[in-house]
């Protein structure tokens, strides 16, 4: 088999490691989870790596290059949003496996030390935060995203623990940037500039920075056949204005990218005024202020619909 085709047979085989349903669904710290970490396992031993778990359930393959030579980390995760792609992440984990496995059948050597690093938690899918291990390496993790829980009320640092991590001996993960070449990524686009463009492959310019906000707009509930449309106070409304507001303005420029994914709606009935409206709000940009800058505009744009009259709303 060519490079190629072990690449898509293992991508293909990786790939049932999902829950049940359409597309790939594989949440950090899970049984399928698991399940991935023994393939890659497999990839990384192929390719003559030393492997090992740390403490932030980073799978890790080493290949030790001349003494005192840096390291160059190549990775990408593991993990996956649900009903996500098959390339999701993983494509960079396996890419990654066969450079080295080329190199090894070749009778090469890196002339650096080189490790292959599986990611654990990048989507942030399954608890309110993400990018655990790259933040630990980065020495930026806060420890009080451990507290943080699922929706079964599972946190994330009783998942590491169960999983085999270590809580206790992240701080310990930092890497010094002295003794880093650097690091590298191969993933899929994810978008439709470089299909559209007819271009192979594109070289990152720069990195989004994200930020998570938690929006509320609170109303007040009552039946949707006696209260009068101008003495309604609909919480949903309201949001749908906002949510309507941030699409129009992040629209404006090619520098944000603003999502509203999802929406809770109290008492969620067909026959009620809500009276409660909960939704995230995820801004990106590669520019720190103009992510905090669009982010202090849509909050004042929040707190103006909030004032408005009923029936302005």
């Amino acid at each position: 088999m060519t490079f190629g085709e072990i690449a898509q047979s293992r991508l293909h085989e990786i790939a049932a490691c999902s829950q049940a349903g359409d597309g790939v669904t594989r949440l950090p710290f899970t049984p399928e989870h698991r399940a991935a970490l023994d393939q890659i396992r497999g990839w990384m031993e192929a390719a003559g790596l030393q492997v090992h778990m740390d403490a932030a359930a980073t799978l890790v393959g080493r290949c030790a290059g001349p003494e005192g030579s840096k390291t160059l980390l190549i990775g990408s995760h593991q993990d996956s949003v649900p009903g996500g792609g098959r390339y999701d992440g993983i494509m960079g984990i396996a890419l990654a496996c066969l450079a080295l496995e080329k190199i090894r059948r070749e009778g090469l050597a890196p002339a650096c030390s080189v490790e292959v690093l599986a990611f654990a938690d990048e989507e942030g899918v399954r608890f309110p935060t993400a990018l655990l291990g790259p933040r630990v390496l980065a020495g930026t993790f806060d420890a009080a995203a451990l507290g943080l829980a699922d929706r079964d009320g599972v946190t994330l640092g009783a998942a590491l623990a169960g999983f085999g991590g270590d809580p206790a001996r992240l701080a310990a993960l930092r890497r010094d940037p002295a003794e880093v070449l650097g690091y590298l990524e191969v993933h899929i686009e994810q978008g439709p500039v470089l299909e559209r463009r007819a271009a192979a492959v594109g070289v990152v310019t720069g990195i989004c920075g994200i930020e998570r906000n938690a929006i509320r707009f609170t109303g007040e509930t009552g039946h949707a056949g006696t209260v009068p449309m101008a003495d309604r106070r609909d919480a949903l409304v309201a949001a749908s204005r906002f949510i309507a507001a941030v699409s129009e303005q992040a629209g404006q420029t090619n520098s944000i990218r603003a999502t509203v994914g999802s929406i809770s709606v109290h008492p969620d009935a067909v026959n009620a005024i809500p009276d409660r409206a909960d939704f995230p709000l995820e801004v990106r940009s590669v520019s720190n202020e103009a992510r905090q800058g669009f982010t202090d505009e849509m909050r004042a744009l929040g707190n103006r619909i909030a004032a408005m009259p009923c029936h302005s709303r």
